[in-house]
């Protein structure tokens, strides 16, 4: 039996679908898109030291700079953004959990009250950590409200560029 106009326009446009996709994730994967985010892993435990017990994670965003397709360029970097009760000694936290994992922060100059930006490196890779006292923050993923007696604490590692 011989196969109509319609089908073997059906059958061509499904096989065509298949290898166009198959290249694309071929050429992802061959590219670095499917790489390990090492500055991911390098915050993921001073996230989890900042966000216990009372921290929300609102927002994980990175790149593992790997230059790929469809990557943002050559530079590991990972972000995350938690919300947490605004206590006194909430900025205190955040530099002796940054100095626990080996980085000794500095106000950064472009700090506020209402925004303190402190940045330290160790070894060639840079943290930023943001303890922001707002009404409203958008990290990366859109924005949240903060309540009254909240603040946000954002997270940020940035690798040296990869060759």
């Amino acid at each position: 039996m011989a196969l109509t106009g319609p089908a073997k326009l059906a059958i061509g446009t499904g096989i065509a679908i298949v290898a166009i996709t198959g290249l694309m994730f071929a050429l992802n994967a061959l590219s670095g898109g499917y790489s390990e985010n090492v500055a991911a892993t390098e915050l993921a435990p001073i996230v989890d030291e900042a966000a216990d017990p009372d921290g929300r994670v609102v927002c994980e965003r990175g790149d593992p700079g790997t230059g790929g397709f469809l990557a943002a360029g050559n530079i590991p970097w990972a972000q995350t953004a938690i919300v947490m009760p605004d206590t006194a000694d909430l900025d205190d936290h955040v530099i002796r959990i940054a100095a626990d994992a080996g980085y000794a922060l500095a106000e950064a100059p472009e700090s506020t009250d209402e925004q303190h930006i402190l940045e330290g490196s160790a070894n060639g890779v840079t943290l930023t950590a943001g303890v922001l006292r707002v009404s409203t923050w958008d990290a990366g993923c859109g924005a949240i409200e903060i309540a009254d007696g909240e603040a946000v604490v954002q997270l940020t590692i940035d690798f040296p560029p990869t060759a």
